[in-house]
């Protein structure tokens, strides 16, 4: 599944945060108007795991038109990819 979905969209870079992962700009490439964001975090070891772990199970509770909102994740190659919407 992830495969399927990381070969679908074209990524381009867009910042890097050492300790918080890189942020891309996702455009599907079948529907170039669905755009969104996907956070890619490097899983080091259990407890930056765990971290990850509490950051989504939070992301899921937040539904609001002024932050990030979460859209699903996966996991694959020792990295965690998070989708958000974009922001404008």
């Amino acid at each position: 599944q992830v495969y399927t979905i990381i070969t679908q969209i074209n990524l381009k870079f867009v910042r890097s945060n050492r300790s918080f992962g890189s942020v891309y700009k996702a455009v599907h490439k079948d529907l170039p108007g669905f755009v969104i964001a996907m956070k890619c975090i490097q899983v080091l070891d259990d407890e930056s795991s765990e971290d990850i772990a509490k950051e989504i199970n939070l992301l899921k509770k937040c539904r609001n038109n002024h932050i990030v909102n979460y859209y699903g994740s996966y996991f694959k190659d020792g990295k965690v990819w998070v989708r958000h919407n974009k922001i404008k």
